[in-house]
């Protein structure tokens, strides 16, 4: 009744996650992944890179510049933009199905 049917779950297939940093999605150099099961029906939904060290310490660098300038933006601008990055990822549908897990029988 809630969430995804079989078919809506398939046509999104199995995701694989970039990291996300400066400002853009960049393919991680990783070559094992961590799986992203739905708790529901143990479906692969996606899979996230096992960042190595180098990629890991880039991305927090270029989060503490980036905070500089964040930390200064209004609350109110930080939660619309925060609103425009989830429509426009489309992740939607995964938090969806994450947040309706207890309401499936």
């Amino acid at each position: 009744m809630f969430g995804l049917s079989r078919v809506q779950r398939y046509c999104f297939g199995v995701r694989i996650y970039s990291n996300f940093y400066n400002g853009e999605f960049v393919p991680s150099k990783a070559t094992k992944f961590y799986d992203h099961l739905n708790p529901v029906t143990q479906e692969l939904v996606g899979q996230a890179p096992q960042s190595s060290q180098e990629e890991f310490n880039a991305i927090v660098a270029s989060a503490k510049d980036a905070f500089k300038t964040w930390s200064k933006v209004p609350l109110l601008s930080n939660s619309i933009f925060m609103q425009l990055v989830n429509d426009t990822c489309s992740i939607s549908p995964l938090w969806f199905e994450e947040i309706i897990k207890f309401l499936q029988t």
